[in-house]
């Protein structure tokens, strides 16, 4: 026993003599820019200090434990020489506190002070009833006539029911800040658990011939963190352009905040594979462990190239892969706040503003650009499926904006209207945007029952059917409305459809569609009418 002692204790002073020996310089570096691509981000953090003449190393502390080692950047501004780069994970030193934990840790403090006031007041009256217990037996000592001991009775019931009822209110007090702290600490826990991680520190070797001061840059990708995009549609009236606010949603949960950084947003995205696939040549032979959707043999494994990743992965590469034009000086923007900067391979959006962004994973918004762009309105209605007509807007020059896919929520006439999908990787050179119900464009679709009938000669049988459509605009200013509406189409050679009214519809013979472009002053009302016959075997039923 004496012996592993002996062991131990050499080794301990070995390991204190090998520490002592390692000599840091801490740098105390500062974030000044951060590249949010839709998956990961780019910090660069700069820092200096006077050094010596020699080598020396320089250690950046309570970094993300998310740092991609492969890419870390280390530029040095004077007369120094980086030897090295290398990085670790430092599990002895936890990060620094979170604003939000100290908040909890000094609220949980005041509550602690109070509970220990209340339990000073809780003896104070405990004292105070012994007192005046006390004195109730000094007084029994002594004579008393009944008036006055019924006095005495009163007022030692008043007192004695008065410390009662205060210590229960202390009491009541202290149970329901003992219910508040509990909640505190729970909260403190869970954030400690998500804060209180492992830190990153990168160490850099420099020599320097003379003494002077080091100012080192630090560049490096963490992989917590990214970007949604996000839009805002507001159109004050039908007759005005329609304002669009391009936005992003930034997230990250490096373990480090952000604070008043230069913010820039990335349609990169680095956490992808950026090797090309390599298709080898499919050789047919017999075998046993064929997989349906893909063909597997010795050399290599086709699936693995194109199904490595999940469903978010599929949507960042969607969203990364959209083709972006180079020409964007015809776009009408409301704020130059944002710089945009184009590479053959990604966008960059440059924000004016200093941002910061706190490590919570919760979706920080931050506005890129507002546009001003010329859109057609339109109504449609397809009153078969539904009785109200929906206003659409046919927007042009979209193309021109650096658009990602993305969720927008539309703002009509002031009023939030509801949410509605963006998506740029359309061939279209319009972009259809709903914009919401009208109840004021009023529409009425019924059948005509004097039209309505069936017929039976010989051995088939003839339905003829009418249909009337009322369509009134009820606006104050004059409408263009898309009308659909369909009649039937045969899928059997033993089904005849004969089409006798559609109301000078444009009609897809093929489908059965029927279009009408219906041009409605304020006030104005039209109808168009339907009828069609449809010949079929007796004994048969048809869907109709």
């Amino acid at each position: 026993m004496k012996k592993l002692l002996v062991l131990f204790s050499i080794l301990l002073q070995t390991v204190q003599s090998f520490a002592q020996t390692e000599e840091y310089i801490d740098v105390d570096s500062k974030i000044t820019e951060v590249t949010v691509f839709l998956r990961g981000a780019q910090i660069e953090r700069t820092g200096s200090k006077l050094v010596d003449p020699g080598v020396s190393k320089m250690r950046f502390s309570y970094l993300s434990p998310d740092v991609d080692p492969n890419s870390i950047k280390v530029t040095a501004k004077g007369a120094i020489t980086i030897l090295s780069v290398t990085h670790g994970i430092d599990h002895l030193r936890e990060g620094r506190t979170h604003a939000r934990v100290k908040m909890l840790e000094d609220s949980i403090q005041i509550i602690e002070k109070k509970i220990s006031l209340n339990n000073v007041f809780s003896l104070a009256l405990d004292e105070e009833w012994k007192m005046i217990v006390a004195h109730k037996q000094v007084n029994n000592n002594m004579g008393f006539d009944i008036e006055d001991l019924d006095d005495l009775a009163i007022y030692y019931r008043e007192s004695l029911k008065n410390i009662a009822i205060d210590k229960q209110k202390l009491t009541q007090k202290n149970f329901s800040l003992r219910e508040v702290q509990s909640k505190l600490r729970r909260q403190m826990g869970e954030l400690n658990a998500k804060w209180n991680k492992a830190t990153s520190e990168i160490i850099v070797e420099i020599s320097s011939k003379s003494r002077s001061a080091a100012r080192l840059n630090l560049s490096y990708v963490v992989r917590n963190a990214g970007w949604v995009p996000n839009y805002d549609i507001r159109i004050k009236d039908s007759n005005s352009p329609m304002t669009l606010n391009y936005k992003a949603k930034v997230y990250q949960n490096s373990g480090v905040d952000w604070k008043d950084v230069n913010l820039s947003l990335s349609t990169g995205n680095p956490m992808k594979n950026v090797t090309k696939p390599i298709i080898y040549p499919w050789r047919l032979s017999y075998q046993s462990d064929y997989q349906e959707g893909f063909y597997r043999n010795d050399k290599t494994d086709f699936k693995r190239y194109y199904a490595e990743e999940d469903d978010a992965e599929a949507i960042m590469e969607a969203q990364a892969g959209v083709k972006i034009l180079e020409d964007n000086k015809d776009a009408l923007t409301l704020s130059s706040s944002t710089q945009i900067a184009q590479s053959q391979v990604n966008t960059r959006f440059e924000i004016a503003i200093p941002y910061s962004v706190a490590s919570d994973g919760k979706h920080h918004d931050v506005s890129i650009q507002t546009y001003e762009l010329p859109a057609e309105y339109r109504y449609f209605a397809a009153p078969k499926l539904d009785k109200e007509a929906f206003l659409l807007a046919k927007v042009t020059g979209w193309d021109k904006l650096n658009l990602l896919p993305g969720r927008a929520n539309i703002f009509f006439e002031g009023t939030y209207t509801g949410k509605s999908i963006i998506n740029p990787s359309s061939t279209n050179d319009t972009l259809d945007l709903s914009l919401g119900r009208d109840p004021a464009i009023v529409i009425k679709r019924e059948k005509i029952e004097d039209f309505c009938e069936a017929q039976t000669i010989g051995s088939n049988k003839t339905e003829t059917t009418g249909i009337k459509i009322t369509v009134r605009n009820t606006k104050s200013i004059a409408i263009t409305l898309d009308l659909m509406d369909q009649v039937p189409i045969s899928s059997n050679k033993d089904v005849e459809v004969e089409i006798i009214e559609i109301s000078s519809a444009k009609q897809d013979e093929k489908n059965g569609y029927l279009n009408w472009e219906v041009k409605l002053e304020p006030a104005e009302a039209k109808t168009f009418i339907i009828k069609f016959a449809v010949k079929f075997p007796k004994d048969k039923r048809l869907n109709l």
